[in-house]
């Protein structure tokens, strides 16, 4: 990967998100940012049964081979440029950790996406949790979740930083056992946000080092 000029990025030390039913309660903080090219949205495929892709660590399953409930859909850009692979990690993450959700931590495939040595300093410990939560709450998600604005931050040999927004603004809930559904998810305040990602060259390929949310983020509002 050739060096680039970007803004560093702010340590995540410390992190620690709240939860809500809907998932990672975003919140303010501080972080990187730099423009690249726009990205262009797709949407996944929503019934097609799981499959497999190389990788340098165990088999990937691709964010539209996960078969979510035909009411849920999440959305996540294709992103341009020579860093597209790294970004295509994520977004494989991004859809494996949603796949957990929807079944209450029964397939936990998004834990081989995340880096274990220091897990706590880099707000992973987020994901974990929300599964749990959901699953406390005896709901699933449904409606559609979007990601974009997609753009990078930090480029290095071993690392690689981007933000995107996050938009919840159509997503709801929907209970495992009687079918009810409700939308007050998308009307909070924090149904839309940035999320800032540090990735990170391991010997098993890219994973997710860092995550952190801001709701306050203008571009993301």
């Amino acid at each position: 990967m050739t060096p680039r000029r970007v803004v560093t990025w702010a340590a995540c030390a410390g992190a620690v998100l709240a939860l809500a039913a809907c998932g990672p309660t975003p919140r303010a903080g501080t972080g990187f940012g730099s423009p690249t090219p726009a990205p262009v949205v797709v949407s996944p495929s929503q019934s097609a049964a799981p499959s497999s892709a190389p990788s340098t660590a165990r088999p990937r399953v691709k964010l539209a081979d996960y078969p979510y409930p035909k009411d849920f859909k999440v959305v996540f850009p294709d992103y341009p440029g020579e860093d597209a692979e790294i970004v295509g990690v994520f977004r494989d993450f991004w859809g494996a950790w949603w796949y957990s959700v929807t079944t209450h931590g029964r397939d936990h495939r998004y834990r081989d996406y995340l880096t274990l040595d220091d897990p706590l300093s880099g707000g992973l410990t987020v994901f974990p949790e929300v599964v749990s939560s959901w699953q406390r709450e005896g709901v699933r998600p449904t409606g559609t979740l979007r990601v974009d604005k997609l753009r990078s931050t930090l480029v290095e040999k071993d690392k690689f930083g981007f933000v995107g927004c996050v938009d919840a603004s159509k997503l709801g809930t929907k209970a495992t056992t009687s079918g009810e559904e409700r939308w007050t998810l998308g009307k909070r305040k924090t149904s839309r946000y940035q999320m800032r990602v540090m990735m990170t060259h391991t010997a098993d390929g890219w994973k997710v080092r860092a995550f952190m949310s801001d709701y306050e983020a203008k571009e993301c509002r």
